[in-house]
């Protein structure tokens, strides 16, 4: 059984089958690729079923050896790996670099830590930093990668001595991991636990991760309690900074300090001075401040200024005067455009109450390195070559127009568009090309106005229901119900969907009302002739309508058993470690 997703739209795998033979007593072989054609309006999509992104965290990485970089990318919202292949032209999706890699939770960038040419692996358990060592390609290609650190670990002194202690970062945090102070070592930056102040871990040599935590008040800021307001200067108090050490805070002075759920970490150097700044934002805000940062030969580094809408009150030019993302943008520096100074990536760093398919900036450096101008040059950067239906997305492959090729069908969970403002809706892709060799055209984001009727958690099954030779449409929805569309166009042409009956019911009158997320299929059960109705749910279960016939019209009738009762054939899908199983019938 399928589980539903949080994913955009993860189709790949269902198209597969169209380039795929199977012979007798050989089992399925599914082969992860990039799929057929698609194109929107009259553009080809470089890469069209990617799943789509909602808090991708992105990192440069040589996968191809060609001496330039391609884009690795982690997304948070189910720990997803994308790899894209740089060509002179475009990013391409490389399915295949996206296997073989180690679990990630949290966030993940990549860093070459010993100096060996490989970008290593950071990524974040539970408070913790764990650390991968790439130690080359494996004979598939792929990177491999060997447990450095497990968590990593740092020296701290608190006043009475120093000892080991992990490196803290907090799960819904992104660490800044860079070269901080120019002297070939990785140092990262941190939230205190606090979630209020930040740690500076600085690296003592090169090509190593031997770590000393060298500030608990690094940058001399703190967060206020109620907003994303940075205290700095006069402003900012600290009774814990390393160069007078004391005790860590107790538990009620963390609990009175704690403010905000999350907080991104990016160091850089933003404007015309030397030494690095900081890009910090917050779980609650849509923009991202600059902090400009004031050096020390001791590191104690103090932020002079801060920029709360970056890049307004530097160098900047284009379309946009700030970084504006719905919420939690994270900055990731990369060398996008290739010409040798740093751009950003931003991105929301949460999964939810984000632009589900124009969430990901690019802000390029139009300037130099040491006199950055930023401006903004994308902000669907890679989204924009790939379907995006949102979330929760359920694709269908029929035949809607009679031509004997398959077209597709894509329902979904919801689509943001505001905190209350999450439509469902019915895409439709026209299939141009063949079975042989599919190629999609788009025909529309919303086939069905849904909202008139309340429908959330659209999933489609199509059929003929009345015998007038076109394809009917059911959809299940949230609440576990079941809605009824006629298709009134006729055979041979594109649907035109009406509803027929907002809530179908059985034979006994009885609405049918299967608990939450309706999972309809359309199949002949018992060979009569009649589409009968399989309906997964929400626990995980199954039922069974079959099509059956009265005097006055034909209806359905709910199968039952001795042993199973209502649960069609005894069947039960779970999840892992989780009550729900979410069936979905695929027969």
């Amino acid at each position: 059984m399928q589980t539903k997703s949080i994913f955009s739209i993860t189709i790949g795998l269902c198209l597969s089958w169209l380039t795929l033979s199977m012979q007798a007593q050989t089992p399925w072989n599914w082969v992860l690729q990039q799929g057929p054609d698609v194109s929107i309006e009259g553009d080809v999509m470089p890469h069209p079923f990617t799943g789509g992104m909602r808090a991708p965290q992105w990192s440069p990485i040589d996968m191809d050896g060609d001496g330039d970089e391609d884009l690795f990318m982690f997304d948070r919202d189910g720990s997803r790996i994308l790899v894209f292949e740089r060509t002179s032209s475009n990013w391409i999706e490389r399915p295949d670099w996206s296997e073989g890699w180690p679990e990630m939770r949290h966030w993940v960038l990549l860093r070459d830590f010993n100096c060996d040419g490989l970008p290593d692996l950071f990524t974040g358990f539970q408070n913790n930093i764990y650390v991968w060592e790439n130690t080359g390609l494996n004979d598939d290609g792929a990177p491999s990668f060997e447990p450095y650190a497990t968590p990593l670990m740092a020296s701290w002194d608190f006043g009475t001595g120093a000892q080991d202690l992990p490196v803290i970062c907090p799960f819904d945090d992104k660490p800044a991991i860079w070269d901080i102070d120019n002297d070939g070592d990785l140092d990262f930056v941190a939230f205190t636990e606090t979630s209020t102040r930040l740690y500076r871990f600085t690296g003592q040599a090169a090509c190593g991760l031997d770590l000393v935590c060298t500030n608990r008040c690094y940058a001399m800021v703190s967060e206020g309690s109620e907003d994303n307001t940075l205290f700095i200067g006069d402003d900012h108090e600290c009774n814990f900074n390393v160069a007078d050490p004391e005790g860590r805070p107790t538990n009620e002075e963390e609990a009175s300090l704690r403010m905000h759920a999350g907080g991104a970490i990016t160091a850089l150097q933003l404007d015309g001075e030397q030494g690095h700044d900081l890009l910090i934002s917050d779980v609650s805000y849509p923009n991202i401040s600059g902090l400009f940062l004031e050096s020390a030969v001791d590191g104690q580094d103090s932020t002079a200024w801060v920029d709360y809408a970056f890049p307004a009150l530097i160098s900047h030019e284009g379309p946009a005067d700030s970084v504006d993302l719905e919420r939690f943008p994270a900055a990731y520096p990369i060398d996008v455009d290739t010409d040798g100074d740093i751009d950003l990536i931003f991105s929301p760093n949460i999964g939810f109450e984000i632009d589900d398919d124009r969430c990901v900036q690019l802000w390029t450096n139009n300037g130099t390195a040491a006199s950055p101008i930023w401006s903004l040059e994308d902000d669907n950067f890679i989204q924009n070559g790939t379907i995006d239906v949102g979330r929760g997305a359920i694709p269908k492959l029929v035949d809607l127009d009679g031509d004997g090729d398959l077209d597709l069908v894509v329902g979904n969970k919801e689509r943001y568009e505001g905190v209350a403002n999450t439509p469902s809706a019915i895409a439709l892709f026209e299939n141009i090309g063949t079975n042989i060799a599919p190629s999609f055209k788009w025909k529309t984001w919303n086939a069905i106005d849904l909202t008139a009727n309340n429908i959330e958690s659209a999933f489609p099954a199509l059929g003929d229901l009345d015998d007038d030779g076109d394809l009917d449409l059911l959809l299940g929805d949230e609440l576990g119900y079941l809605h009824q569309f006629e298709n009134i166009a006729g055979p041979g042409a594109w649907p035109i969907w009406e509803l027929e009956e907002l809530s179908i019911s059985d034979i006994n009158g009885e609405t049918i009302d299967v608990g939450q997320f309706a999972a309809p299929q359309f199949m002949d059960i018992d060979g009569d002739g009649e589409l009968d109705l399989i309906i997964g749910e929400k626990n995980g279960s199954l039922q069974l309508y079959l099509h059956c016939i009265t005097e006055d019209a034909s209806s359905w009738c709910l199968a039952t058993s001795e042993e199973n009762g209502s649960n069609w054939a005894g069947i039960q899908a779970n999840q892992q470690s989780a009550i729900n199983g979410y069936s979905t019938p695929c027969l």
